[in-house]
């Protein structure tokens, strides 16, 4: 095969001028199916047909290192873990033991001892998994394990009704665990939240205390580090004190700012975190990893390996001198891709010192951004700006109902959208939707966030127009 037409087609990628190009080129999902030309044929359409089914997806797709797409928590490129994962595909490996991937046993490795150090933890644990829902889920087997080994054997019908605590704030993924592992969802016991989103300790130790009385047993504890939202804190250090109090292990769902333990101006936000129990930490965030680059770490280097698994399978685990070194033990995957080496490249291109200047500066601009929204007295900041997060809306100076001030935001949004001028998300804050803007694009400048804001800005006036 000839791939001097797939390095052409990188190259243009990476030379890219985004001056000259949309997020995206909107199409209905018919216009899609249509664009893509999907159907199959028996006998091979050879290398003209793949060059051309590769134009049509990228094409279609929206480009995430655009400095206008700031719709999730992640955006941007990074180079060096993008090439990390040819490099991973062309040897196509799976980190379960030592035998079929060296390298890669030894980088992850190195990769979960260095974060678990940044972290705070002397001699932590931990392993690479598919998402920080996983690892929450992750973080929830472990402690339900270590805490009621028993469990493992004879089920949860063994126990009392387990439940647990988190933030109203939280991730969704605690639900889904809870399924998953047989909890329930009702058995998530959501604490309140003050106006700054973030949980409230003397909430917390209530719903502990009724939980109690209602004859259910309390295991776990969830602080969030970057709320999905609006990217606040929880106070972990409070929240610790009161699981410690009731013997309840404590998690730190860091997925979002468990990147600030990188930066010395802003780390402060994560205080305590070294004394949780466990961490969960997207890579594939912040710090611009493509999809997906994920951690559970663990205080205890003593507890993943027997919570997860302890049987294996001699086709797979064979009795050799580095067995001690087989990870695929202490993961509910079997196979699972080398994740760890395109974080690793990307310290080693960027280094400490690159990964701390990037997330400063994207506080920066997120600081910026709430700076300009405040000055403007169109727009309404509705959550304060701890973070990477920036959360307002247009306001009209005339006199509309709510339900019309979030249709005149969601059309405008919507529809530059559709035009690909830029994409942003939205949430609702107190019934009021809010535009939801992530700074995490490392490309992103304030020339960015001006011309985002006055098109916007223009796009709700024109909808007011047609709205009264």
């Amino acid at each position: 095969m000839n791939l001097s037409k797939l390095f052409e087609l990188l190259e243009s990628e990476i030379n890219k001028d985004f001056s000259k190009t949309k997020v995206l080129e909107y199409k209905s999902p018919n216009e899609m199916i249509e664009h893509l030309d999907l159907d199959i044929q028996d006998e091979s359409q050879g290398e003209i047909d793949l060059y051309n089914s590769i134009d049509k997806y990228l094409s279609g797709s929206v480009d995430t290192a655009h400095p206008l797409f700031s719709n999730q928590l992640w955006a941007g490129r990074n180079y060096p873990a993008l090439i990390s994962e040819f490099v991973t595909t062309l040897r196509n490996t799976s980190v379960y033991t030592y035998e079929t991937a060296p390298a890669a046993t030894i980088i992850e490795n190195y990769m979960i001892d260095t974060l678990c150090k940044k972290m705070g933890y002397k001699s932590g644990d931990g392993t690479f998994l598919t998402g920080s829902s996983n690892a929450n889920l992750i973080s929830l087997l472990v402690a339900r394990n270590t805490l009621f080994p028993e469990i493992k054997r004879n089920g949860l019908s063994s126990l009392p009704e387990l439940c647990f605590f988190v933030s109203e704030h939280s991730h969704y993924s605690f639900e889904k665990a809870a399924n998953v592992l047989g909890f329930g969802e009702e058995n998530v016991i959501k604490v309140k939240a003050d106006d700054n989103h973030r949980m409230i300790p003397s909430d917390l130790e209530s719903c502990i205390n009724k939980a109690i009385k209602d004859g259910k047993k309390p295991f776990y504890v969830c602080g969030t580090a970057g709320t999905t939202e609006v990217g606040a804190f929880d106070p972990l250090v409070e929240l610790q004190e009161i699981a410690k109090k009731h013997n309840l292990w404590f998690h730190t769902d860091g997925a979002w700012g468990g990147a600030l333990i990188f930066s010395n101006k802003h780390k402060h936000l994560l205080k305590g975190i070294e004394n949780s129990d466990s961490i969960s930490w997207d890579a594939h965030k912040l710090m611009g990893i493509p999809l997906i680059c994920s951690v559970i770490l663990l205080k205890d280097s003593n507890q993943l390996l027997p919570a997860v698994c302890e049987q294996t399978s001699d086709y797979l685990f064979h009795e050799h001198e580095y067995d001690d070194l087989d990870l695929g033990k202490k993961s509910i995957q079997c196979g699972r891709r080398v994740d760890s080496l395109k974080l690793w490249l990307s310290f080693k291109y960027y280094g400490m010192k690159g990964y701390e200047e990037r997330i400063d500066k994207m506080v920066s601009l997120a600081e910026y951004l709430t700076q300009k929204v405040e000055s403007n007295p169109s727009f309404e900041l509705l959550a304060p700006t701890t973070y990477c997060n920036v959360n307002f809306r247009y306001k009209p100076e005339i006199d509309l109902t709510l339900e019309e001030i979030n249709g005149i935001n969601l059309k405008a949004r919507d529809e530059m959208y559709k035009e690909g001028i830029a994409l942003f998300n939205y949430c609702y804050i107190n019934e009021k939707l809010s535009i939801r803007f992530i700074l995490s694009n490392p490309d992103v400048n304030v020339s960015d966030l001006d011309y985002i804001l006055e098109t916007f800005q223009l796009k709700c006036e024109k909808h007011i127009s047609l709205t009264v």
